[in-house]
């Protein structure tokens, strides 16, 4: 029987992880050998703590990206709410320059009303005292 274990292991060259052995048989290397009891408790425990991680991951991930869209809500609601007001600062001057324009057209024809009145008045003035 022995024979035969060494047969598999040479045929099957140097990168054997492990062999099964029975109850007296001799382990070819050095080294420590587990219980299929033992090895599946560590597979378990491995997959375990994969399956952990990958939750962690997701969970960051989830956490960051909530975070992400939370800041970009935030900057997009700012920047609605400025162009909103510039829009209405806006509106505000061009009624402010319309009602200067206005105002300026009235005194402007009010300055030519008073020139053409006092010119009149003027000569009206010399008329009197020249010619009575």
């Amino acid at each position: 029987m022995f024979l035969l274990l060494l047969c598999r292991l040479a045929s099957a060259g140097d990168n054997i992880d492990y062999i099964d052995l029975r109850k007296g048989q001799h382990a070819p290397f050095s080294g420590k050998l587990l219980k299929n009891d033992a090895l599946a408790k560590i597979i378990a425990t491995h997959n375990a703590d994969l399956e952990k991680c990958n939750a962690d991951a997701n969970y960051n991930s989830q956490k960051l990206k909530l975070n992400l869209e939370y800041k970009y809500n935030v900057l997009d609601s700012k920047y609605t709410t400025d162009i909103k007001m510039y829009k209405s600062m806006i509106k505000i001057r061009d009624q402010q320059i319309k009602s200067y324009v206005k105002k300026e057209r009235f005194n402007k024809w009010l300055a030519y009303g008073g020139f053409v009145l006092g010119s009149a008045t003027s000569v009206a003035i010399f008329y009197s005292v020249a010619y009575h």
